[in-house]
């Protein structure tokens, strides 16, 4: 009886002991705008990464990895995409490169980040040898546009800074080896020459406007400014100060 009694008593205190313990882990409800929020936040945005790439770091124990030596940690990530064919892999190599490529402050550096996730953006859109294809109804699917449209973006203004726009066959270094580019293919009414400026679109945000319009898609937009040699096929001479050409800047690997 009195063994029974004590028995009694010491699970009475401990499940008081264990009701009064506060836990690190649980489920609150929040609503559905922080949930937007949170699984709408990228590396586009600022230093923080998605969820799911969060997550996979997490997961696979590749936290420590990223944060001490990220180069080889995406060299080793970019490696084991090539074996896989994972999509779902790739995408956490895209977001990765992009967010090193804020973090440097060596501009050279940044530019063969940000030419790596174009790349890989790309090889996730369309390349062939994965075993399945994108499904546009994946949020992966947008996340990889998105991407690769600012990336391109990145990539094309070091490419002007640098003068290097109508130059051929020079290289530029990524993780997925050594990217050669050729001339640049040019479908505008005029000569890519006589182009004295190029402006990012995403550098620039109208004011003063009732409303808006903006169609998405797959490249970068730009305004290309002439120059004041500008020319028709006839040689007849053009007011160059008026001519602005709205333009669509895509990469293709």
């Amino acid at each position: 009886m009195k063994k029974s009694i004590i028995i009694g008593i010491f699970s009475l205190l401990l499940m008081l002991l264990i009701g009064c313990q506060s836990s690190d882990f649980g489920i609150r409800e929040t609503g559905t705008e922080a949930w937007i929020e949170r699984h709408g936040q990228t590396a586009l945005g600022g230093s923080e990464l998605s969820v799911n790439t969060q997550g996979f770091l997490l997961r696979s124990g590749l936290a420590d990895a990223y944060s001490e030596n990220p180069k080889k940690m995406l060299k080793e990530l970019s490696g084991e995409v090539v074996r896989t064919r994972n999509r779902k892999l790739l995408t956490v190599l895209i977001e990765l490169c992009y967010n090193q490529a804020e973090l440097v402050s060596d501009r050279e550096e940044a530019a063969s980040y940000f030419l790596s996730s174009c790349v890989f953006a790309y090889v996730y859109l369309f390349d062939q040898r994965f075993k399945e294809k994108p499904s546009p109804f994946e949020p992966e699917f947008l996340f990889t546009v998105r991407f690769y449209n600012y990336a391109a973006a990145e990539v094309f203004k070091y490419l002007r800074d640098k003068k290097l726009l109508l130059a051929e066959n020079f290289t530029l270094p990524s993780l997925a080896g050594t990217v050669k580019f050729t001339s640049s293919k040019n479908e505008l009414a005029y000569p890519l020459k006589h182009f004295s400026n190029f402006k990012v679109c995403y550098d620039y945000t109208p004011f003063g406007f009732h409303s808006r319009t903006r169609q998405s898609g797959l490249g970068v937009p730009l305004v290309a400014i002439g120059d004041e040699e500008m020319k028709k096929e006839k040689g007849e001479i053009l007011d160059a100060g008026r001519i602005v050409c709205p333009v669509s800047l895509f990469i293709r690997f």
